[in-house]
């Protein structure tokens, strides 16, 4: 980014943890969190001090008030920014990805009605089968 003057805005959705794997352990491991929150040893490393190192702009969203002024500085400078979303530690992926089911069908699921509705390639009957596995 820096190196090659790259305009790049890269944006961290940051939950201070690992919140994907955090909603995994409450919907399958009676919320058992191993790794997951700062009191198991979770750390994210100093954002700011960071990108002052490498020489790129630090930005903070803290809220949802802050959105639109932070946007408009930084979709307007020609330099990589940096920008840290802070969102809720507890705050669920939505939509997601339920296990065995395909990428375009997400939780919380459609009415079969609005999905086959809105697909553009055929969908697959997993209850019958209705297609071929290759393992």
């Amino acid at each position: 980014m820096v190196a090659n003057n790259i305009p790049l805005k890269l944006f961290i959705i940051n939950n201070n943890g690992y919140g994907i794997i955090k909603q995994f352990q409450e919907l399958y491991l009676n919320a058992r969190y191993e790794g997951t929150i700062p009191s198991k040893g979770v750390t994210n490393p100093d954002f700011k001090k960071i990108s002052k190192a490498y020489g790129i702009n630090y930005n903070e969203i803290k809220n949802n008030r802050e959105i639109e002024a932070v946007l408009n500085k930084v979709l307007k400078t020609k330099k990589p920014e940096f920008i840290n979303v802070l969102i809720n530690p507890s705050q669920k992926i939505i939509p997601k990805l339920q296990f065995g089911k395909p990428i375009e069908d997400l939780s919380p699921l459609l009415t079969r009605l609005e999905f086959k509705k809105n697909m553009i390639v055929p969908v697959y009957d997993l209850e019958n089968k209705n297609f071929t596995e290759a393992n």
